[in-house]
Order: structure tokens, then C-alpha cells, then sequence
């Protein structure tokens, strides 16, 4: 074979493996704004509020092992309570279920956020039996959350995969733009069928 050949051969693998690999960075970002987006609009809807949320790649250690983090919302200030625990749980889980939904049900294997749940579940003062309870419970009112709501989730990642970060008050105002959300319609006292 001539070396010119050889030569357009590998540049071509080379293309090909590069294409690839932005084509799976793009995927990674898009999976982590819809992610995001979840977890802002569930903290935005329930009452909570966000300061701002960004999706950057960045190295992070969970549970003592190193992992990429994609992206992060910071909630406004509140306080963990067994009294509050059921909201934070439709809060933390709706950046999964998000995602899940993006993904056509394909399990999105966020388990940090199942472990940091379940977590603050028994720091708040639950068994670990109740805190199992808490995450089945809360990942249905997130779905349900996110099902209703599926045209923000999709506004607020798109807004995040052009910026990088958007502020809490835009994510409101792209929420306020939808259909209004009572608390009371996400109970996660029950089932969601």
C-alpha cells in the first residue's frame, strides 16, 4: 500500500475518533443540562428557589472516588427536616428524572443524587428503610414533575448548554412562563400513577 494512502487512511480514523469523541461530549453536555434544568425547575416550582445553575465539566470526589461533574444547581437557602425532606427528595430526584425522560425511560444512573438523598434522609432523622420509601416516592412525583413541565426543562437546558450558567431569576421566569405549579399537586405522600 502507498505511503500516501496509509497516510489519508489514519487521517481518516484520526477525523473519525475526534468526531466521535464530540459527539459524545455533546451528548454528555446536553444529558447534564437536562439534568440541571430538572433540579432548577423543581426547586423553582416547589418554592424553593435557585441562586444560579451551571454545567461545566469539572473533576469532584463522591464517596472517596474521583468522578466528572457536569454541571450544578445551587438552591436558595433552606433547612433539612423531616418535615421538608419530602420536598428535597422531588427537588433532588427531578434532575434524574429529567434526564430519564430525555433518555425515552433509559435509567440516567445518577446515583449520586440517590445517595445524597438518602443521606440527608437519615441525618433529618429517618430509618434506612424510610429513606428507601422516600426515594421510590419522591422519584415518582419528579417524573410526574418533570412529565408536566417537559417544554421548561427543555428551555432551561437549552439556555444552559449556550451559557453555561443561568441565574435564579431566569429560571423563574422561563418557569412563570408555563403553566403555574401548586406544592400541593406534587404530593409525595401519594401515589402517582
Amino acid at each position: 500500500m502507498r505511503k500516501s494512502t496509509q497516510k489519508k487512511m489514519r487521517e481518516g480514523r484520526e477525523a473519525y475518533f475526534v468526531q466521535q469523541q464530540r459527539e459524545a461530549l455533546e451528548t454528555d453536555i446536553l444529558l447534564a443540562a437536562v439534568h440541571e434544568a430538572g433540579h432548577a425547575l423543581a426547586y423553582t416550582l416547589l418554592g424553593v428557589g435557585v441562586e444560579y445553575v451551571t454545567v461545566e465539566r469539572k473533576t469532584v470526589e463522591h464517596n472517596g472516588l474521583q468522578m466528572i461533574s457536569s454541571g450544578f444547581t445551587q438552591p436558595l437557602p433552606r433547612a433539612l427536616s423531616k418535615e421538608t425532606i419530602e420536598q428535597e427528595a422531588v427537588c433532588v430526584l427531578a434532575g434524574p428524572a429529567a434526564e430519564d425522560a430525555l433518555n425515552k425511560g433509559e435509567p440516567s444512573g445518577s446515583q449520586g443524587d440517590v445517595d445524597n438523598l438518602r443521606d440527608y434522609a437519615i441525618a433529618v432523622g429517618l430509618s434506612k428503610d424510610e429513606a428507601v420509601d422516600l426515594v421510590s416516592r419522591a422519584y415518582r412525583s419528579a417524573c410526574a414533575l418533570v412529565d408536566k413541565h417537559l417544554d421548561a426543562v427543555k428551555r432551561i437546558a437549552f439556555e444552559l448548554m449556550t451559557k453555561g450558567r443561568i441565574e435564579g431569576d431566569r429560571v423563574k421566569a422561563i418557569a412563570d412562563n408555563g403553566s403555574k405549579l401548586e406544592s400541593a399537586e406534587f404530593d409525595t405522600t401519594e401515589e402517582v400513577v
